[in-house]
C-alpha cells in the first residue's frame, strides 16, 4: 500500500471532530448517528461509502469530478467450483485466460473517441440511469471528460446511495475547514462530526519513503525531480543493479497490474542469473536505451484518454503521464520476456 495523501485544506487542524485518512480507518470511531463527510468520490470512495451510508445520521460526499463507473459483478465462486480448480488445475488455467482476454480487449477502449471508447461511455451512462433516480444527480455524476483519462470505476452498489435521503452530493469546491465542519466555497457551512478523506495516495512516490542512492551519491530523488522514469519501469540509469516493480510507466487501466508484475518479476529473476553466473558485478541500463524507450511511450501515451484534458493521478504536476504503461499487456510481456544484455552496461568490480 502506498503512502496515503490528505490535501493541505486550510483550517483542518482546528476541525473539532474526528478526521482520518480511509486507508487508515480508525475503527474505534462509532459512525452511528454521525454527520459525515467524505471527501473524495473516487476509487476508494465506492468501497466504504456503501458500507456507512446506512449507518450515518447523515453523509456528505465531496465530489470534486464525476467518475466514469461500470457494473462490478461481483461473482462468488462456489464450493465445488473452489474443488474443482484444485482436482482439475486446468479449469483454472482456462478460466485465468479467459478472463486476462477479456481484459485485454478493453484496452482499446482507453484510446482517445475509439468505437470502443464508445461503447464504454453508453455502460456506463446506462448503468448510470439505471440505479439513480434524480435527474439531477445524475447530471452531477456524469464525467465531462474523455472516457478512460481517469481510472474507470467498477461498483454495484455506490450509485444507489445517491437515492437514501440522508445523503447528499456537494460539488462546490472546498474552501477551509472550521471547527464546526466544511465551508465550500460559495459560502455555506457544511456541519460535521467526522472528515474521511477517500484522496488516494501518493502516487508518484514509486519508491515510497526509502532513500535510494547511486553513482557519486546522486539520489534517486535528485535523479527524477518531477518526472519518473526507468526503463521497462524498472531500471534507471546511474543506479547499477538496482530493478524495481511497479515502476514508472506500468501501471494499468484496462486489466490487472499482476499480470504486469508478473512480467517483472520473470525480467528481473533473468537478470539476477545473469549476475550470479557470468563475469559482471554491475548491471546498468544504458542512458540511450532509457531515453530510447521512454520517448517510444510518451509518443504511443499520444493517442491514449491518459493523456487528455482531465486532472488525474496518472500524471505529474506537467501533465507528463508517467505512471501508465502505453500499450497492451500483451506488448509489454513481449518487450520483458528476454532480458538482452544489449541494453546494459557492464561493470566488473567497484
Amino acid at each position: 500500500m502506498g503512502t496515503p495523501f490528505i490535501p493541505q485544506i486550510d483550517g483542518l487542524d482546528t476541525f473539532a471532530g474526528d478526521s482520518f485518512h480511509s486507508a487508515r480507518w480508525q475503527h474505534d470511531i462509532d459512525l452511528r448517528g454521525k454527520r459525515v463527510a467524505s471527501i473524495g468520490a473516487a476509487a476508494s470512495a465506492v468501497q466504504y461509502v456503501p458500507e456507512i451510508a446506512p449507518e450515518v445520521e447523515h453523509l456528505t460526499i465531496f465530489q470534486r469530478s464525476a467518475n466514469y463507473i461500470l457494473p462490478r459483478g461481483q461473482y462468488a465462486f462456489t464450493d465445488a467450483e473452489l474443488e474443482r480448480f484444485e482436482t482439475d488445475p486446468d479449469t483454472y488455467r482456462q478460466l485465468r485466460t479467459q478472463i486476462h482476454n477479456e481484459r485485454e480487449e478493453g484496452f482499446a477502449r482507453t484510446l482517445v473517441d475509439s468505437a470502443e471508447s464508445q461503447v464504454g461511455i453508453e455502460l456506463a451512462r446506462q448503468h448510470l440511469e439505471a440505479q439513480v433516480l434524480d435527474p439531477q444527480l445524475r447530471q452531477k455524476l456524469t464525467p465531462n471528460y474523455q472516457y478512460g483519462c481517469k481510472r474507470i470505476l467498477r461498483s454495484d452498489d455506490y450509485y444507489p446511495v445517491f437515492n437514501r435521503e440522508n445523503v447528499a452530493l456537494e460539488t462546490s469546491s472546498i474552501s477551509h475547514i472550521v471547527p464546526e465542519g466544511i465551508v465550500t466555497r460559495d459560502g455555506a457551512l457544511h456541519a460535521l462530526d467526522v472528515i474521511i478523506f477517500g484522496t488516494g495516495f501518493e502516487s508518484q512516490a514509486f519508491h515510497g519513503d526509502i532513500v535510494i542512492q547511486g553513482r557519486a551519491g546522486v539520489s534517486l530523488d535528485e535523479r527524477w525531480g518531477n518526472s519518473p522514469e526507468a526503463f521497462l519501469g524498472m531500471s534507471v540509469d546511474q543506479f547499477p543493479n538496482l530493478f524495481m516493480i511497479y515502476g514508472p510507466n506500468t501501471n494499468l487501466n484496462h486489466h490487472s497490474i499482476v499480470a504486469m508484475i508478473e512480467a517483472q518479476n520473470e525480467y528481473i529473476v533473468q537478470a539476477v542469473q545473469y549476475l550470479r553466473n557470468g563475469d559482471t558485478d554491475f548491471l546498468e541500463v544504458d542512458p540511450q536505451t532509457l531515453e530510447r524507450f521512454i520517448t517510444k511511450v510518451q509518443t504511443d501515451l499520444e493517442r491514449s484518454a491518459y493523456a487528455s484534458d482531465c486532472s488525474s493521478w496518472y500524471k505529474n504536476s506537467e501533465g507528463r503521464v508517467i505512471n501508465n504503461w502505453s500499450g497492451t499487456v500483451r506488448e509489454y510481456h513481449d518487450l520483458t520476456a528476454q532480458f538482452s544484455l544489449a541494453d546494459y552496461r557492464v561493470a566488473v568490480g567497484a
